[in-house]
């Protein structure tokens, strides 16, 4: 499956996952009564999905060349190292830029003999 097609399927299905949930609190509420959504909060709720998207692609990245450099039996853990740096430099750049918090909760691997700390991404504040 194709990088694009990877993204807009993941997109779908958490766009799904929130429209669901006020579809049913809309239904079973008698006196529910729709606001109106500002275009701000719209571009919000977009950034957010789309920085959220972003980590959860870089965490399976990120996941899938460790378990690459698990299999391999050369050393290739700087490889590694210069592999994540390079993928969450522009998750952090965007949340930078949208003024989100995403932080690195550091996980033990074991590679090629040798503990290494590897960094999966984490949304904490938006």
């Amino acid at each position: 499956m194709k990088k694009r097609n990877l993204v807009c399927v993941l997109l779908s299905i958490i766009i799904l996952m929130a429209a669901i949930p006020s579809v049913a609190a809309a239904s079973e509420s008698a006196d529910y009564y729709p606001t109106s959504i500002t275009s701000n909060s719209i571009s919000d709720l977009f950034k957010e999905l789309k920085l959220r998207t972003m980590v959860f692609v870089a965490n399976a990245r990120i996941y899938s060349l460790v378990r690459y450099a698990q299999s391999t039996p050369y050393d290739d853990v700087d490889w590694l190292l210069n592999e994540v740096d390079k993928i969450i430099k522009p998750v952090f750049a965007y949340a930078e830029s949208i003024g989100a918090t995403v932080v690195c909760e550091y996980i033990p691997y074991m590679i090629d003999g040798r503990e290494v700390l590897i960094d999966p991404l984490k949304v904490i504040n938006i």
